[in-house]
């Protein structure tokens, strides 16, 4: 339905480069994303071996410091739902991005990425996924259906010569901006 897409639209900024005149700009899209769908990419990476953070610059470092602020308000029924508020969000760097569509219900409707990598959240994703983890799959949607986090999804070929710079300074300075977190 149109309300439906619209509904969709509206969860995704998508900054198009061709289309507004600004090829000094990469391709990319902010996506509120639901928490169990970071828990369910994770749980696949996992299970598949694909290494996700390959790129990030800093390991998972546990349940302590601001992580553990992170597993409590994803814990406490009365907070998770501010949970987008708090965070300063994921960032994925990817090939190319593809929009596609699982049915016709708004929740399975999403993108496929090639070669994605998280370049910053490492901290975030990881907590979300232990954190999760520690439920029954059957409560995870019903728990937090309202509990969302902001992914920026950029297009870059990490390859591609023109690119090679501009991915390096992301993946650094995201970590140097950004340490307390990820």
């Amino acid at each position: 339905s149109s309300a439906a897409s619209d509904v969709y639209k509206r969860q995704v900024l998508n900054i198009d480069s061709t289309n507004y005149n600004l090829p000094s700009l990469t391709d990319a899209k902010y996506i509120l994303t639901p928490v169990k769908l970071i828990y369910e990419i994770v749980k696949e990476c996992k299970e598949k071996n694909y290494m996700l953070f390959e790129e990030n610059i800093r390991e998972y470092l546990g349940n302590k410091g601001v992580n553990s602020h992170i597993a409590k308000t994803l814990e406490d029924e009365n907070d998770r739902d501010n949970f987008f508020y708090y965070n300063n969000g994921i960032t994925v760097i990817c090939d190319s991005v593809q929009k596609i569509t699982l049915n016709e219900s708004i929740h399975n409707k999403g993108f496929k990425t090639e070669n994605p990598q998280i370049v910053n959240g490492c901290q975030t994703v990881n907590t979300i996924f232990e954190t999760l983890n520690k439920y029954p799959e059957s409560e995870l949607e019903n728990t937090f259906k309202n509990t969302y986090v902001m992914v920026k999804l950029l297009v870059l070929d990490k390859n591609s010569d023109s690119n090679k710079k501009l991915y390096q300074d992301i993946v650094c300075l995201l970590y140097t901006s950004d340490a307390a977190d990820d």
